[in-house]
């Protein structure tokens, strides 16, 4: 709950305490501790402020984002933490983690035949120039969950430590079959 401070001031605090009683359960003594957590209130909100909008913009975006934590630089480590977001999976015609895991291999599983070699290479270009210089742009098809190809313009952009080493990729997928089929 908030206090006021004596300069006016409402600050968030957290009471915590205990009570200790005699045998018929009348009080005798209570202790306790008020302990200031404004700070931490304030950054709380401001996070959850930011996972709100982060959220609603999910939502309506076209583009269909993913997130991937590598580790050691290596994107084929089992130990790698994918995020599929709801708009991918949906894009591509899967429902939940159920339907799509999170990891690699489901990503490379949907990969069109003739555009899995050159998908994974781009990939891997990107991932292993570790001057950043080497853009993760491409087009593909991806086979979605009812059997149906489509084209997608997949990019990403990646986090590097000072070596160069990625350690995070994040980035979008979208379907441009239509705009494909016009050319």
């Amino acid at each position: 709950y908030r206090l006021k401070l004596k300069h006016g001031e409402y600050r968030w605090f957290r009471a915590t305490g205990t009570t200790i009683r005699n045998e018929q359960g009348v009080p005798l003594r209570i202790a306790g501790a008020l302990l200031d957590v404004h700070d931490q209130k304030i950054e709380s909100e401001k996070l959850q402020a930011l996972v709100t909008r982060f959220d609603l913009i999910n939502l309506v975006l076209v583009e269909a984002p993913y997130d991937v934590n590598i580790i050691g630089g290596d994107i084929e480590n089992p130990d790698n933490t994918f995020w599929w977001s709801p708009q991918f999976r949906q894009t591509l015609g899967f429902k939940d983690e159920q339907d799509f895991p999170s990891k690699l291999s489901s990503w490379a599983s949907i990969l069109y035949p003739e555009d899995a070699e050159m998908a994974i290479k781009v990939l891997n270009d990107h991932l292993n120039d570790y001057t950043g210089r080497t853009p993760y742009e491409m087009e593909c098809r991806l086979v979605r969950k009812n059997g149906e190809h489509r084209w997608y313009y997949c990019s990403g952009k990646t986090l590097r430590d000072s070596k160069g080493v990625p350690i995070r990729i994040a980035g979008t997928i979208r379907d441009i079959t239509v705009e494909k089929e016009k050319q």
